[in-house]
């Protein structure tokens, strides 16, 4: 498993447009390479880099809007030229992001200050009007994340990038302490976690924070103190 993974970290290397999704939705393939190379152990060379430099590029390519990942597969692409200087990022095509909390839950376990910052102004600026938001199954998530034939799972909003990202890392790391509803599924329940993540995949499901954050979050540790991953 450990030289998948170093295949996909070269991959990327070779392939320099795997370092910025062209949609948002695409945070669910960047989660489920972050979670496993996390627990192959390349947190503190591979996955800082990789996330450094998608936090640059996505911080490039909003404030000179150029392809910024936009939430609906229609709207991937930059405001026309002929918006003039003063031109915004749509808001239409930016209404919410799961990349955003994603990437900030990351590069804060990971203490990176630069990326952080990056983030921040961007929360701050251009992209104040989009809102953070992450998703957990509920109660009745185990009779429809199989065939999506509802809407089920409760989502986590308007998580704050305040506090260098530590912020974040809490309400997760709280959410996932009381998160019933991803426990009891069947899958996870008897050990077939990964019928979970194939479902959220297939249906382009946010992948529920209780699969990664005891990696940023070891249990029973303050998420303010909790300052990296361990590879």
């Amino acid at each position: 498993m450990r030289r998948h993974v170093t295949s996909g970290f070269s991959l990327i290397l070779n392939n320099p447009s795997l370092f910025l999704p062209l949609i948002d939705d695409q945070a669910v393939e960047i989660c489920l390479f972050l979670v496993l190379a996390a627990q192959m152990g390349h947190a503190d060379a591979d996955i800082r880099n990789w996330l450094a430099e998608m936090v640059r590029r996505l911080r490039m390519t909003v404030l000179s809007h150029g392809r910024y990942p936009a939430a609906l597969t229609d709207l991937c692409r930059p405001a026309c030229a002929s918006e003039g200087a003063n031109r915004r990022i749509p808001a239409r095509s930016t209404p919410g992001s799961v990349l955003i909390p994603t990437l900030l839950a990351f590069v804060a376990a990971l203490n990176d200050p630069q990326s952080i910052a990056s983030l921040e102004e961007l929360m701050a600026g251009p992209l104040a009007h989009c809102t953070l938001q992450l998703w957990l199954p509920d109660e009745t998530s185990e009779k429809h994340i199989y065939l999506d034939d509802a809407v089920h799972g409760a989502a986590l909003a308007d998580l704050p990038v305040s506090g260098s990202g530590q912020d974040v890392l809490k309400i997760l790391a709280m959410a996932c302490r009381s998160a019933d509803g991803f426990n009891n599924l069947s899958a996870i329940a008897s050990g077939y976690f990964p019928l979970i993540l194939t479902a959220c995949r297939h249906y382009r499901l946010p992948v529920p924070p209780p699969f990664w954050i005891p990696l940023l979050v070891p249990p029973e540790t303050d998420p303010a103190t909790a300052g990296r991953v361990e590879g």
